[in-house]
């Protein structure tokens, strides 16, 4: 059981849907999970907020969190970072990608023909790495470009 926090339109919750996945998508945008549910019949699209998880402990063996917890106030990431430990089961697997750096911004931006402002936060290694050992995570593999981390960790 996959959970895809922040699944935006559904893209990636599809093909872990088609990999034999049992996949739970939830987003806050109901024009993500509108599209969502149109592309992936097999998939339960849920809106909900990664900062207030609705589900059962252990309830998910993943965790896929692709670019949408840099959406996140770094005054929230732990609280955030923990319910995610809750929802895995023990030695359930956590993706999540952040950007580099160490600034919190709002970015004006027009996107599919709508100005947004959108909040961006940016974490160091060493942020990011405290984060989920606090939250009680093992980080297997830690790799980054020039403005992403990439990180799977495994809950302890």
């Amino acid at each position: 059981k996959i959970l895809d926090v922040g699944c935006g339109p559904g893209i990636q919750a599809e093909y872990f849907s088609r990999q034999g996945f049992d996949v739970t998508a939830i987003d806050l945008a109901e024009s993500f999970l509108s599209m969502g549910k149109q592309n992936a019949k097999e998939v339960n699209f849920i809106k909900m907020d990664m900062k207030n998880l609705k589900f059962q402990n252990s309830a998910f063996d993943g965790l896929w969190v692709c670019g949408s917890f840099s959406h996140i106030k770094k005054d929230t990431a732990q609280k955030t970072i923990n319910d995610f430990n809750k929802a895995l089961k023990q030695n359930g697997l956590l993706f999540i990608s952040v950007k580099i750096g160490k600034e919190e911004k709002v970015v004006s931006e027009n996107k599919f023909n709508q100005e947004t402002n959108r909040f961006f936060a940016s974490y160091s290694k060493d942020e990011i790495s405290q984060l989920l050992n606090k939250a009680n995570f093992e980080i297997i593999q830690l790799t980054n470009d020039e403005k992403w981390f990439d990180i799977f960790a495994v809950k302890k």
